[in-house]
């Protein structure tokens, strides 16, 4: 009987929170792929040209988002992206345990381990269960602690060839297409035009200046967002608005995180 597990899970929170859940259990090791698969391109992320198409449009993200200068070395980015932690596959003796949350990231992780572990036996601990016991928290793995994570475990269902099978079609599917914003909505993950959130980050801004960062987090916050939606996108669009003259963003010399913006066309005067 196998015992051996390779627990899949998404980088930050959620691997701090899976490592503290199976700390020190024999066979047990925790597989965290920090590639943002959410956004960004995903045809050819398994070749060096891909891959670069890939790396070149998250520099432009982060950079538009971000929050200081200019960023000079990009090598903690460049070595973040792609899907090189996935290979080797797991040993024949090892079963593969997906975290399923309820965002973009979790279910491109499951479709995409399905697509490149064909051999893996799957199990699948889903999250609902949890969020069904606790109203109040996010189905996410960081909303819960390590030992809500434990008995979850007990709840854990297996993937079968057959559904292992369409989940790795809808892996090549969606990275076959130009698309570069995903979310997870209605049970399924959809590709999204780039703009998908602008009309309700603008209707957030007013002819009055407001702190970006306060509306990247109402929007991030509210029903229009799917959950799991990373602000470092969100804050991006709100720069590409104000490149095409949406909006008009003005520097904070003090915090470049605080920095305002608002809706072209308001009045000039202080």
């Amino acid at each position: 009987m196998k015992t051996r597990v390779v627990h899949l899970s998404l980088g930050a929170d959620w691997g701090v929170t899976l490592q503290d859940a199976v700390h020190a259990r024999p066979g047990h090791r925790v597989l965290v792929l920090n590639d943002p698969l959410e956004m960004g391109p995903l045809r050819g992320i398994h070749t060096p040209e891909g891959l670069a198409a890939r790396v070149e449009f998250m520099k432009n993200i982060f950079s538009t988002a971000g929050r200081e200068g200019p960023v000079q070395d990009w090598s903690w980015l460049e070595d973040g992206l792609g899907i090189a932690p996935m290979f080797p596959p797991p040993p024949p003796d090892e079963i593969a345990l997906m975290w399923q949350g309820q965002t973009a990231q979790d279910q491109l992780l499951l479709r995409l381990a399905c697509a490149v572990w064909p051999d893996t036996e799957f199990w699948v601990a889903d999250l609902r269960k949890l969020s069904a016991w606790c109203p109040n928290k996010l189905p996410v793995v960081p909303a819960f602690c390590a030992d809500a994570l434990r008995k979850l475990e007990g709840m854990i269902e297996p993937l079968s060839p057959q559904a292992k099978q369409v989940l790795a079609d809808e892996w090549h599917a969606i990275a076959a297409q130009d698309h570069v914003l995903r979310i997870y909505r209605d049970g399924a993950v959809c590709c999204v035009p780039e703009n998908y959130f602008d009309a309700g980050l603008l209707r957030l801004c007013t002819p009055e200046f407001k702190s970006r960062a306060w509306v990247a987090g109402a929007f991030i916050g509210g029903d229009e967002c799917p959950l799991g939606v990373a602000d470092t996108y969100v804050l991006h669009r709100l720069h590409a608005m104000a490149q095409q003259g949406l909006l008009e963003m003005r520097a904070n010399e003090e915090d470049a995180w605080h920095t305002w913006v608002r809706k072209t066309g308001a009045s000039q005067a202080a």
